[in-house]
């Protein structure tokens, strides 16, 4: 081989710095283009922003491309002010939905997809496959349609039955009723009544309408769900469930032991008017504020058999049809919800019971949520496109009967045929 020319060394060296100079903008375009973009994710819900951004930080510390931009709104007015926000465009990236509202949201959210089986779908993709090993079966009841994932929970709260330790120790009761015959039961006992036959000690808050009982409806619809399950029960039982709520406003039932005379039931259990209430883990939280020195006991809510059946009652978080970026805000979710570390920080922060299987197992035993986790499991809900409508038409039947103005059937019958209308299909 000749040697080279000094004129063809030059050129040769020339090429190979040219060569170099382009690999260099090659590794160093790829280098640009594998680094995280800046994320901004816009959440809106009813948690408080300081305990949000308590438990938030553990997700920013692990992707800390991502900012997370909360605002937290006014819980009577939050559907309409999300609502509202979407209508001009200026609705958030990830938004929290009621379990009993998620077709009032829809077509407002993207879902996350999970066609189970898929043969495209990231082996490494959330599915309905980890929704159901992570979450209790109620959470793809209220969250799940057509086999797509909308809404994923942050915890999950749940109706029990609280009762006033002191008064049950008085009337000899060892054991709090685990079934609605047992609660029939120890009504006699834990009522008392004057000479004219008024109560001046109510066994338990119920029978009652809303101005009395905070949670008549859910009380309703519990008894709906658990003695018919909400599908193809007929009629009659539902009826029947009905008319099992009232008889215990009724003065003429042998069971007899609430009226509206009596004021809101919270209030009366504060004074130890009232032997039982029911309520969620905020409501027994508002009680404990209130009186320190309450010996309050929460149980689980009395069953109709042997398949426990308790209510519901929480928010999700979905990404909003809106949101330029579904992809980074659902990995929030799903990473938010379903991490162990994350759902326990909030479980801490905000001192809600747990939604993740592994937390629920964990706090079992546990004296303050146990009965809420355990109940979890059990979960259900009266299945209606729209829970807000369906407390107004049941409170609307109860008040009709308590105020004398139609009888439980007539009250039932109109209440049931608004109710079929909104029946989640």
């Amino acid at each position: 081989m000749l040697p080279l020319s000094k004129k063809q060394l030059i050129i040769l060296g020339g090429l190979i710095f040219l060569g170099l100079i382009v690999v260099g903008v090659v590794f160093m375009n790829l280098r640009t283009n594998t680094d995280p973009q800046p994320v901004l994710i816009k959440v809106w819900g009813l948690d408080s922003k300081n305990v949000f951004d308590q438990f938030a930080s553990s997700y920013r510390a692990a992707n800390p491309n991502v900012t997370i931009e909360y605002k937290e709104l006014n819980p009577e007015y939050y559907g309409d002010q999300v609502v509202d926000a979407m209508a001009t465009g200026e609705g958030p990236d990830v938004f929290m939905v009621h379990n009993r509202n998620l077709s009032g949201f829809q077509d407002k959210i993207v879902p996350y997809g999970g066609l189970i089986p898929s043969a495209t779908q990231d082996k490494n993709a959330f599915s309905i496959v980890g929704l159901r090993s992570s979450f209790p079966s109620i959470v793809e009841q209220d969250f799940v349609r057509g086999g797509k994932i909308y809404a994923l929970p942050l915890y999950i709260d749940t109706l029990a039955m609280f009762y006033n330790q002191d008064l049950f120790d008085r009337a000899s009761i060892v054991t709090a009723p685990r079934t609605w015959e047992d609660f029939k039961k120890v009504v006699p006992y834990l009522r008392s009544m004057n000479q004219n036959n008024q109560i001046v000690q109510s066994a338990a808050a119920i029978g009652g309408s809303d101005k009395t009982v905070r949670h008549s409806a859910g009380l309703v619809e519990l008894l709906l769900t658990q003695n018919t399950d909400g599908q193809s029960s007929s009629r009659d039982k539902e009826q029947d469930a009905f008319d099992f709520y009232l008889q215990f406003g009724n003065s003429g039932s042998s069971y007899y032991t609430w009226n509206e005379t009596l004021g809101k039931d919270y209030e009366a259990f504060q004074n130890d008017k009232v032997a039982i209430i029911f309520g969620y883990h905020a409501d027994k939280k508002e009680l404990l504020q209130k009186n320190p020195y309450l010996n309050l006991r929460a149980v689980q809510v009395p069953q109709v058999g042997s398949n426990a059946k308790s209510f519901a009652d929480y928010w999700g978080l979905a990404v909003s049809k809106q949101s330029k970026i579904p992809t980074e805000a659902w990995d929030f979710i799903v990473k938010f919800t379903t991490s162990y570390s994350t759902a326990k920080q909030y479980m801490t922060a905000t001192q809600r019971p747990p939604a993740l299987k592994s937390l629920i197992e964990e706090n079992i035993n546990d004296i303050e949520l146990g009965v809420f986790a355990r109940q979890a499991l059990t979960a259900r809900v009266y299945p209606v496109t729209d829970g807000q409508a369906a407390d107004t038409y049941i409170n609307q039947a109860i008040n009709k009967v308590v105020s004398g103005q139609v009888d439980s059937r007539a009250a039932f019958s109109e209440a049931k045929s608004k109710l079929d209308l909104i029946k989640l299909k």
